[in-house]
């Protein structure tokens, strides 16, 4: 199932209405834990009996949490080629409570290359560890913006069963997948009054959340939330969360903040097991809700 585009550049520009008419469903999902796992998309990945990766996920709920992120440079550290949300909502998690997390994203990373590259092993194998400590663990997965580069080959039906399939490997470990919807990019068509974000990711969210939809994995839709945001507060705000002038898809230290606090919020929403373990910011929170400068 996919939604048909429309407009300039290939957008689809009515997926919002479509994308409402599955609005119950896709809230309901979000909290919804995945009911059976795809094939691996990597030799490495684990095996086993599902109903034992259930077990051992409900056995660990309650305990301390263990993040790790998956994804690309809008997830990735801040350096001088990317920089995304990843530093910043780690930044959230109680570590005085027992809290960890770590971020595997790369910059220039594809569905296809993060597995190649052995990122996802070294993911899995962390995540598998956490799981046997006892840990109610979760794996963010983010990817699009390079995937979407016709060089990289990827298809769309590609991309989506990419990643359903990291959504697999990591339900099969007995941790919980969390499949996140692009980053906005902050590039505004100045012909609109008033300027609005010119979104090229609408496929990369569309086949995100249809695999999230398709296989029972919980989701935050952080491209839509962003580019609301975004939207709200304008060019010249949204310009200074750029990792350099110009760069209007990597984000600096204090949008990893503002940005990452969003991914915070979302999932605590979607997942409200794991609030207890991020610290709030009712501030920062606020100054987002209402689509003010942060």
């Amino acid at each position: 199932m996919a939604l048909s585009p429309s407009g300039p550049h290939g957008l689809v520009r009515t997926a919002t209405s479509v994308l409402a008419a599955f609005a119950v469903i896709l809230s309901g999902l979000g909290n919804h834990r995945a009911a059976a796992a795809p094939a691996p998309v990597s030799a490495g990945s684990p095996s086993g009996h599902h109903h034992q990766s259930l077990d051992t996920r409900q056995a660990n709920i309650g305990k301390p949490v263990a993040f790790f992120l998956a994804g690309d440079s809008t997830t990735a550290a801040q350096s001088s080629t990317g920089g995304g949300w990843g530093p910043g909502f780690l930044s959230t998690l109680d570590t005085t409570r027992g809290a960890t997390g770590r971020n595997f994203a790369k910059d220039g990373a594809t569905t296809v290359s993060f597995v190649a590259d052995g990122l996802w092993a070294q993911l899995t194998s962390s995540a598998r560890l956490a799981v046997a400590e006892g840990r109610d663990t979760f794996v963010t997965i983010q990817f699009g913006h390079n995937d979407k580069n016709p060089a990289k080959g990827i298809s769309l039906d590609a991309y989506q069963a990419n990643l359903a399939r990291m959504a697999g490997d990591v339900a099969a470990l007995g941790a919980t997948p969390i499949l996140v919807t692009p980053l906005t990019k902050r590039l505004f068509d100045t012909n609109t009054t008033p300027p609005r974000v010119d979104d090229d990711l609408a496929w990369q969210q569309n086949r995100t959340l249809v695999a999230a939809v398709q296989g029972g994995f919980p989701f935050v839709d952080l491209h839509r939330r962003s580019m609301d945001y975004v939207n709200a507060i304008g060019p010249a705000s949204a310009a200074a969360y750029s990792r350099v002038p110009g760069d209007n898809v990597h984000i600096n230290a204090r949008g990893s903040v503002v940005f990452g606090r969003l991914v915070a919020d979302l999932v605590s929403k979607n997942l409200p097991r794991t609030g207890a373990w991020i610290k709030k910011d009712a501030e920062l929170t606020g100054k987002i809700q209402a689509g003010v400068p942060a």
